[in-house]
């Protein structure tokens, strides 16, 4: 877009980079799909986690309570 409007040399080098920069990021993506993948599986596992030791620490905390009751 940038080239569409300035019609300079510098202007169409700079959209070339950037449309380069483009292809790059969809490569090294595809090439890593399965590394961003095993991460997001991570990630949903230690939110499990996260509530589940919410959980035990509520109850812990609810049974400390009603001891000094």
């Amino acid at each position: 877009m940038l080239s569409g409007l300035l019609k300079n040399d510098i202007a169409i080098q700079v959209s070339i980079n950037i449309m380069n920069a483009f292809v790059e990021m969809r490569k090294f993506i595809l090439n890593n799909a399965q590394v961003f993948e095993r991460l997001t599986n991570v990630e949903y596992k230690m939110l499990e986690h996260d509530k589940k030791f919410d959980e035990v620490f509520d109850e812990l905390q609810r049974n400390k309570n009603e001891e000094f009751k």
